[in-house]
């Protein structure tokens, strides 16, 4: 069996960083945003039903290219962590990503401001009907809107919040270096040395990997509270009663629901975790 990691296939999304592919995305997505907001903002309440339909179709669009840039950006770089290429390539797509975001931020604020009665009247349009699912989604979270200046706000920081404290962790362990079997790996090597055939390399993997996260405990539980406190606050501002109340509304269940499985599985299968180290200490 190859010791060779799978590597991402990332040729279906963009040649290569420097492509005029990508380029011409880049700008295309750019440009779209501005035109979208010049020709939108403020004016949707009072919209057609064609021309609210048109709407969506359009932010749609921009968000199908920013989310290729996005999700091409960072699969290169998680694969790439030590090349300060790859590291300036994406931290530069982030950043146009952030300002392209925040010119369409208003969109979705102003959905969630219209009345029943107006979305209804909107709805008569066979474009936006299409996107009723979505709709219903969107505005499920309208009740923990903040003013638009405020989620400019946390918008404009999340790169230098929450998103930079996300990118710390994952290029801390992309650092990480673990001796096994007198051979440096990489985190991803190393856990796949837990599966190992051989009960002898699975125990000293594990013991080398308990050695490195240990000595770099400070780091992550800096990150780990700097992260809960971050959000802690943001949903205090949002009024959200739980820490898991904005994923639930984002799933669309309710947290009594998601308490009731919690519940269900904890009484049933309370030992199910203790039954499969028991067996997995006999091979």
């Amino acid at each position: 069996m190859t010791e060779q990691m799978p590597r991402w296939d990332l040729s279906d999304l963009y040649p290569a960083p420097d492509s005029p592919e990508l380029k011409k995305d880049l700008a295309s997505v750019s440009a779209g945003a501005l035109r979208f907001e010049t020709h939108y903002k403020g004016k949707l309440a009072e919209s057609t039903p064609d021309e609210f339909g048109k709407s969506i179709e359009e932010y749609e669009r921009l968000n199908e290219t920013l989310g290729r840039l996005d999700a091409y950006s960072y699969m290169m770089h998680s694969t790439n962590m030590n090349d300060p290429e790859i590291s300036t390539f994406y931290q530069n797509v982030c950043e146009k990503s952030n300002d392209v975001s925040g010119k369409m931020l208003f969109f979705e604020l102003e959905l969630n401001s219209l009345t029943d009665e107006r979305l209804a009247e909107k709805m008569t349009s066979e474009t936006a009907r299409k996107y009723e699912p979505w709709l219903k989604n969107v505005r499920a979270g309208r009740d923990h809107m903040l003013p638009e200046n405020m989620e400019r706000l946390l918008h404009d920081k999340s790169m230098s919040s929450a998103t930079a404290w996300n990118r710390l962790f994952d290029e801390t362990m992309a650092s990480l270096r673990f001796n096994v079997g007198g051979k440096e790996l990489t985190e991803p090597e190393a856990m796949a040395k837990m599966s190992d055939p051989d009960m002898a390399t699975r125990h000293e993997a594990c013991a080398e990997i308990n050695r490195v996260m240990k000595d770099n405990m400070s780091t992550f539980a800096l990150i780990t509270n700097t992260l809960a406190k971050d959000k802690q606050i943001e949903d205090e501002w949002r009024g959200y009663k739980r820490p898991i109340s904005a994923r639930n509304i984002e799933n669309q269940v309710e947290d009594e629901v998601v308490d009731a499985l919690v519940d269900s599985v904890v009484d049933s299968h309370a030992d199910i975790s203790h039954r499969c180290y028991a067996l997995k200490a006999g091979w």
